[in-house]
């Protein structure tokens, strides 16, 4: 309880959380690009790596969980 107060106090209306946010932001919208890159280049060419579906998905997943949490960063330091 207490970590996560203090956490919510540093956060809020903080130069630093909207920076935190922003960045975040930038890096899922970064991961979403070269993700839909890679399996355009994947699906068109083709590859013998049997992880490329995981690798795909994830990174996916991973740049939507980057975009989400940066912009619930950016709209809790408002």
């Amino acid at each position: 309880m207490l970590l996560t107060s203090s956490l919510a106090t540093l956060l809020k209306g903080n130069v630093t959380g909207r920076l935190v946010g922003i960045v975040l932001i930038i890096l899922g919208v970064v991961e979403l690009l070269f993700s839909l890159r890679y399996s355009k280049g994947v699906i068109k060419n083709g590859t013998s790596n049997g992880f490329a579906p995981a690798s795909m998905a994830f990174s996916l997943f991973f740049g939507l969980i980057l975009l989400v949490v940066g912009i619930f960063v950016v709209v809790a330091t408002f």
